[in-house]
């Protein structure tokens, strides 16, 4: 932990042995564990992950109810004027889509705070433990960040399934309309 230490005093051997001390109560401290460098480079970019998060899981909804509109319209008789039956489909299907888009960006909302507060919680540590509470502090801010890491791998885990679940339905569906 990088310290500076300014000592003005007259006697120049009082001051050697004040810095003296104070440099071995600076290497005394706890340091922190070792980090992983990868949550390192998550926590950095820690506003960039949690864009993409909170748009890729609503534009990916927005794509699967396009994909689904497009495979529900194939049967429609484009030549003809449109019939009740069909007005009745597109417009529960627009109700369907913005209800499914909606609750995808609250999802998406939930799942972008839980990461943020997560990587915002990873990483503490006490530097000083000179009492028993110092001790039990710290061993809860060690099981907090071991909580963390886990809730941060589980959201981005959840977020990639959902993405990629996502893709794999738009793609089957818009295969099946080209056949």
């Amino acid at each position: 932990m990088p310290m500076t230490c300014r000592i003005d005093f007259q006697d120049h051997v009082i001051s050697q042995e004040l810095l003296a001390l104070v440099s071995e109560w600076n290497k005394a401290l706890t340091q922190p564990q070792h980090v992983f460098p990868f949550m390192q480079w998550c926590k950095r970019k820690s506003s960039t992950i949690c864009y993409l998060i909170r748009c890729s899981i609503p534009v990916f909804a927005a794509i699967a109810a396009y994909a689904y509109f497009v495979d529900l319209s194939a049967g429609f008789d484009l030549s003809a004027a449109l019939t009740a039956s069909q007005l009745t489909v597109t417009i529960r299907w627009l109700a369907m889509s913005a209800a499914f888009i909606f609750i995808a960006s609250r999802f998406a909302a939930f799942i972008t705070h839980t990461v943020e507060r997560s990587l915002g919680r990873f990483g503490r540590f006490q530097a000083i433990e000179l009492t028993k509470g110092d001790q039990n502090r710290q061993t809860k801010l060690m099981a907090k960040n071991s909580r963390s890491f886990w809730k941060f791998i589980a959201c981005g885990a959840i977020a990639i399934v959902w993405n990629v679940v996502g893709g794999v339905l738009t793609a089957i569906m818009l295969r099946k309309v080209q056949q």
